[in-house]
């Protein structure tokens, strides 16, 4: 059964307190799978095809908005979907400067394929999701 997850509550500083609901963000779907890593990064995934969602300040960031709160539904909601392919667009066309990973990608390889050796993909992959998320 595929899903979709839904933001909202949005505002453009993670600073602002808002005195109603915010912004209605966008619905982002179809996915098979979610998976969060310490609430710091959200996953969906739809076959081999996948996404990521970061936080700040328990906010999800996505395209310049920060929302704090979302769903997820088996149908979508009467708004228009973004695919996961065009919600990776979005994201990436908002990054801002560089992030803290750049400098330490090679370290970061070196030992992400060393705990894969010793403990196996899918500890090095969750590993590597949080290191990921941590130095954006």
């Amino acid at each position: 059964m595929p899903l979709y997850l839904h933001l909202f509550h949005g505002r453009a500083d993670p600073e602002d307190l808002l005195s109603d609901w915010g912004t209605d963000g966008p619905t982002i779907g179809p996915f098979d799978t979610f998976h969060s890593t310490y609430c710091n990064a959200l996953e969906l995934w739809r076959g081999e095809a996948s996404f990521e969602l970061s936080t700040s300040r328990s906010l999800i960031r996505f395209g310049g908005v920060f929302y704090g709160d979302l769903e997820i539904v088996e149908a979508p909601p009467s708004t228009p979907v973004l695919s996961l392919e065009d919600a990776g667009r979005v994201t990436h066309a908002h990054v801002r400067g560089p992030s803290l990973l750049e400098p330490l990608t090679p370290l970061v390889s070196v030992f992400v394929d060393a705990v894969r050796s010793q403990h196996g993909d899918e500890l090095a992959r969750r590993l590597e999701l949080t290191l990921t998320a941590a130095l954006r």
